[in-house]
């Protein structure tokens, strides 16, 4: 009786600490950006998402978000049109992001592979969350800052 109680004990610790491993070890970690840091992606842009797809329910499957875009506040290469379609991880724990429908956001991604690519790390936010000076900052002094730093790229 006591082995079973023993192993049951043991088998219950290895269960505990594989949970914190999971959760711990697992997580996303984003170091905080800095305004010249939204330089280096291929582009930011506010806009509203219209529709959400999930391509994987796995979870390294992706999600695909189709954006209708107002403002283009910077890029480094030719985004024609008025819609984006973005791809990120289907699960937070990978950075994926969950953007909610008809919410307007500051968005940035990155090309990869064909595709626009986008992950928290980004600093993607609702735009009702911003404070008045970051939108003030997106909207009149992002391009600016960007362009004074496309040779350090």
């Amino acid at each position: 009786m006591a082995g079973n109680k023993n192993q049951m004990v043991q088998l219950l610790l290895w269960m505990t600490i594989a949970f914190c491993w999971m959760t711990e070890g697992l997580r996303c970690n984003c170091v905080r950006k800095s305004n010249v840091g939204y330089c280096y992606n291929d582009v930011v842009f506010q806009g509203r998402l219209v529709a959400r797809h999930l391509e994987d329910a796995h979870i390294t499957g992706n999600w695909k978000f189709d954006f209708e875009v107002d403002r283009i506040f910077w890029t480094n290469n030719n985004f024609a049109g008025r819609r984006l379609v973005l791809t990120t991880p289907n699960s937070t724990a990978l950075c994926g992001v969950n953007f909610e429908v008809n919410l307007l956001y500051l968005v940035a991604a990155n090309q990869r592979d064909g595709q626009l690519y986008t992950i928290s790390c980004l600093g993607n936010v609702a735009w009702k969350y911003l404070d008045k000076n970051r939108k003030m900052f997106f909207t009149n002094q992002l391009q600016k800052l960007c362009a004074s730093n496309e040779p350090l790229k």
